[in-house]
């Protein structure tokens, strides 16, 4: 037993495989590599805003830019002279624009200019860390023909996108990061109605990712945007009269109704902007299981901010779902959640890149590269065609109301009221007194109850009694018929749902005849003018 126990004590003991070592992160790419892939990103970019340069702006963008005009020229910030009505969507927006404006800059010019800046500042934001992870991220925000699109579609998207971009992706690890972040928080608040609800969703996924509580920074951030948001009610109240923005007022639908269609739209929207689920997936990863490089909000912490990102994208994709979408094409709503989305989906993407030394790996990651590669580049491919038919028509519509607009500026008298559903471009370059038959800029309709009837995101409340008790000189309906002739009948098959309940009623048959306005390119628009103010307009003719 004594020989056997010194064997046993003598035996060497098995040897402990030490632990692997944690993975590293991955460098940061050479710097003149990285500026090239920066430059390209821009360069692809650039090309879409090209693609879609002379289909915008978009129409609503234009009831920004008449409010804006209206504050430079010292009337107020007001769409008609005279009634205090919040019928824009972004605040901040407007201010720029009316300063813009008044040195002589015109508004639609600035935004789509401005616009575009701020989207190439967003791509260099995804970017700004030169690790593969981020280029990859940039290239694909580049690649999206949407953010292209509403980069410099006129309204506030760019810059709600830029400020996302700022809150969510750019670390406080400095005193000039932090002030940004307060910056970002307070602008996003006075840019768009959710706003704040941007905020406190990504300070609560913050916190949920982090399982600890939150650092004073975030705290003040969010009282930053709170105290930002109780200032905008202040003047909202003493200006407007209201506590809630009427533009958001009118379209503010029943939850019940609102989130089917707003779920479905959201669908959609991630389906295309994700390469058919790829890009989704990779996100996704990246969110589940985070990699080293994915970097920490705070210089430190033991929790990757990749998992927070994921949160707040999936608990602000909700709260947009909410409002049930948007009549306008290629998911504006949805669009500044694109920063944040690519950088994970690139995070994601990025695992597909062999590390060094991993020999074994480099077969079969590189073959997972180039399919997604080739699944990214086939849905492009397939979608980006219909895309720019959809954005096309859109643009069609915007050139003809400005004719119209401009028309009408030359052949009636000035404060002829008009009625009518598309308040933007024709308001704008008519400048005539308008009673917005879809409430965003009227108190009244805004707070009719929705017509539950059809699903037409931003066109669900209507009154026609009420438009005619205004009793405006011309009324357009159809959104104006062109026609080669004024002997030509008014297709009332084109009368939309949300006119119905005007063009059926006695009083406009009784009190409005059909009328004609000759167009530039010599064509006719096909209007209605109150009979007993036909006289005073001899350009309109029977």
């Amino acid at each position: 037993m004594g020989r056997g126990r010194s064997r046993a004590a003598g035996k060497p003991a098995p040897r402990q495989r030490a632990p692997a070592p944690p993975p590293a992160s991955r460098p940061p790419v050479r710097a003149g590599l990285a500026a090239a892939a920066l430059a390209a990103a821009l360069a692809v970019y650039a090309a879409g805003c090209w693609l879609v340069w002379r289909q915008t702006p978009i129409d609503d963008a234009y009831i920004s830019f008449r409010y804006a005009r209206n504050l430079a020229a010292g009337e107020g910030l007001v769409f008609n002279p005279g009634e205090r009505v919040e019928g824009y969507s972004g605040l901040s927006w407007v201010l720029i624009l009316a300063a813009g404006d008044a040195l002589g800059a015109p508004p639609p010019a600035l935004a789509k200019g401005l616009g575009a800046l701020l989207g190439a500042g967003t791509l260099l934001l995804v970017g700004a860390r030169r690790r593969l992870p981020d280029l990859l991220a940039a290239a694909l925000l580049a690649l999206s023909f949407p953010f292209a699109y509403h980069s410099v579609n006129g309204l506030e998207t760019a810059l709600a996108a830029f400020l996302v971009a700022a809150l969510v992706l750019v670390p406080p690890d400095s005193a000039a990061r932090r002030a940004g972040r307060h910056a970002a928080a307070a602008l996003l608040v006075l840019t768009r109605p959710e706003g704040l609800a941007a905020v406190l969703l990504w300070t609560a996924a913050l916190r949920i990712a982090r399982r600890a509580p939150l650092g004073r920074h975030h705290r003040l951030v969010a009282a930053t945007a709170a105290g930002t948001f109780l200032l905008q009610l202040a003047f909202r109240g003493l200006y407007h009269g209201d506590w809630i923005a009427n533009s958001a007022r009118a379209k503010l639908l029943p939850l019940d109704f609102a989130l089917p269609a707003g779920l479905a739209d959201l669908a959609r929207f991630v389906w295309h902007a994700g390469a058919w689920g790829v890009l989704l997936a990779a996100a996704f990863l990246a969110a589940v299981r985070p990699a080293p490089e994915d970097g920490a909000e705070d210089a430190g912490a033991a929790w990757p901010a990749a998992r927070a990102v994921g949160l707040f994208l999936l608990a602000f994709a909700l709260a947009l779902a909410a409002s049930g979408g948007d009549s306008f094409p290629l998911w504006r709503f949805y669009v500044p959640l694109l920063p944040p989305f690519c950088h994970l989906a690139g995070r994601g993407l990025a695992r597909l890149a062999p590390a060094a030394g991993a020999r074994r790996e480099r077969p079969a990651r590189l073959l997972a590269a180039a399919a997604a590669a080739l699944v990214v580049a086939a849905s492009l491919a397939a979608t980006v065609p219909a895309q720019r038919r959809a954005v096309a028509a859109e643009g069609t519509w915007v050139r003809f109301w400005s004719d119209v607009g401009s028309a009408l500026r030359a052949a009636v008298p000035p404060g002829t009221r008009i009625a009518l559903c598309p308040v933007g471009a024709l308001p704008y370059h008519s400048g005539l007194p308008v009673v917005d038959m879809l409430g965003l800029t009227d108190r009244h309709i805004a707070r009719v109850a929705a017509d539950r009837s059809y699903v037409y995101p931003g066109h669900q409340r209507h009154d026609g009694a009420y438009v005619l008790a205004r009793r405006p000189e011309l009324v357009l309906l159809a959104n104006g018929p062109r026609v080669a002739a004024p002997g030509d009948r008014f297709p009332w098959y084109l009368v939309r749902a949300y006119e119905r309940d005007l063009s059926r009623s006695d009083r406009f048959r009784r009190d409005y005849r059909l009328a004609h306005l000759r167009l530039p390119s010599g064509d006719y628009v096909q209007l209605f003018v109150r009979r007993d103010a036909a006289g005073r307009i001899p350009a309109l003719l029977s």
